[in-house]
């Protein structure tokens, strides 16, 4: 080394912080300073992204786009022995996506299928992930994932796993219609549910969806397998665009259901074409208007012999709020001698985090226990994990994964490797996850099941707290 050639990095407080920790790597690298890179991957980028209001993940993206030269690649060639940890750097800087398909296909290569891998996975797809997790899937294991599905699992867990992680919800929706109008005898509860709680915006995608597998028009099947009000509401709902104004809806709506007779076609009008937001404030302003509450008068107004139970019960879920109305359908999917099941796949497939929470928090109100406890009381099996991991966050079902790896004869490093990779959002939760359900802290056991410079980056990994 020269003559004053210094031997620590020093930083410059002008430069950006991306630029400025790039080249804190390529210094340490040249001297070979293994724990100074680690310092300046894990510490001094965690401490800046902060301080950029970045998670540390997202920073170090940033940095290997300004890194002069292939930054993986220099992190890897010369430090970071072993395959497991040279395996964990490149997946810092991998696509999240296709790491958890790498983790799908390990799970269903083989002998057997590990469910206890396979399902938090497949589960825990967020909708923008399903069209390039398929497409990573297919080209590492050769086929698509629905081919793999549909030859590893059977039955309702084949439904549940193939339209949660290999259908998009326009998709799955579409498959669940056209099962409630074929064959022998029409699923209008099934109609119901589906219609009902699609957005506007998701239904037109239902019906472009349906046309394109089916080579069918829902609104022609929804005509031909209903009739009367209830046909109407249905066909409405199926081509709803949101419309009107509060006033006027409320009046248009008071003079439908007051004097002899109720104009149904005035109530279809008027419900069937409105976004959850928009019937919220409905239903204040005539209440406000008219002191009544409009799901009371719409019921009473609905109810009779000569009234159709499906029609009344379709306008009844319209205005009943989104979250209450999904947990009464998975509460009644579950009651009886027989379940539902594809009740329950609709209702719980294709939420995002936030829906989970809320399905679970109102289910818990409404019915004073917890929605994991039924699914576990009256479901079983490899459905039963399913449908506790459509519900479970993603924190929870990364804990399942990382649990699952370490579980046993022998730890799965390509597992771990993907989950702590890049997680760093919901890192925090997935401790809190782990320790909950395994009653031991997930700092623990990685220093129990991993080892050497491996076991020392996961821990980096691991403690990381946005």
């Amino acid at each position: 080394m020269g003559c004053g050639q210094s031997t620590r990095f020093v930083a410059d407080p002008n430069l950006d912080p991306h630029e400025l920790t790039a080249r804190e790597i390529a210094f340490n690298l040249e001297r070979d300073d293994e724990d100074a890179v680690v310092n300046a991957l894990f510490n001094a980028a965690g401490d800046r992204a902060r301080a950029c209001g970045e998670l540390r993940q997202a920073f170090l993206d940033k940095v290997k786009s300004v890194y002069s030269n292939n930054l993986v690649e220099d992190l890897t060639k010369s430090m970071f022995d072993g395959n497991d940890s040279r395996a964990l750097i490149q997946n810092m800087f991998a696509d999240h996506v296709k790491l958890y398909a790498g983790v799908a296909f390990k799970a269903m290569s083989g002998i057997g299928t590990n469910d206890d891998l396979l399902i938090p996975v497949l589960c825990s797809l967020n909708e923008q992930d399903i069209a390039p997790f398929s497409a990573a899937f297919s080209l590492v294991a050769g086929k698509s994932l629905e081919d793999f599905v549909k030859g590893d699992c059977s039955g309702k867990t084949e439904t549940a796993l193939v339209l949660s992680s290999c259908k998009t919800l326009p998709q799955a929706y579409a498959f669940l219609l056209r099962s409630a109008m074929k064959g022998l005898g029409t699923d209008e509860a099934a109609l119901i549910r589906l219609l009902v709680h699609a957005t506007c915006d998701q239904v037109a995608l239902i019906r472009e969806a349906y046309k394109s597998m089916f080579d069918r028009d829902l609104v022609d099947d929804l005509r031909s397998e209903t009739s009367g009000d209830f046909c109407k509401a249905l066909v409405a709902l199926a081509s709803k665009k949101p419309s009107g104004s509060l006033d006027e809806d409320v009046e248009r709506l008071h003079k439908a259901m007051e004097g002899f007779g109720t104009d149904e076609a005035e109530l279809i009008s008027v419900l069937c074409n409105k976004t959850e937001e928009q019937l919220t404030h409905l239903k204040d302003r005539y209440k406000d208007v008219h002191g009544v509450d409009l799901q009371s008068k719409v019921e009473s107004e609905t109810t009779g012999i000569f009234e159709s139970a499906d029609f009344r019960n379709t306008l009844l879920s319209i205005l009943t709020p989104r979250y209450v109305s999904i947990a009464k359908n998975i509460r009644q999917a579950m009651d009886g001698w027989g379940k539902d099941s594809n009740a329950l796949i609709a209702m719980l497939i294709h939420r995002s985090p936030k829906d989970r929470e809320s399905i679970k928090a109102n289910y818990s109100k409404m019915f004073n226990r917890e929605l994991s406890d039924d699914i576990k009381n009256e479901c079983s099996g490899d459905f039963e994990k399913v449908l506790l991991a459509l519900i479970d966050s993603p924190a929870r079902n990364a804990a399942k994964l990382l649990h699952a790896a370490t579980d046993g004869l022998g730890t799965n490093a390509g597992v771990i490797n993907a989950v702590l990779a890049r997680n760093d959002a919901i890192m925090a939760g997935i401790r809190k996850e782990y320790e909950a359900m395994y009653n031991k802290p997930l700092m623990d056991v990685l220093e129990k099941e991993c080892s050497g410079k491996h076991k020392m980056l996961c821990k980096n990994l691991a403690s990381y707290s946005a």
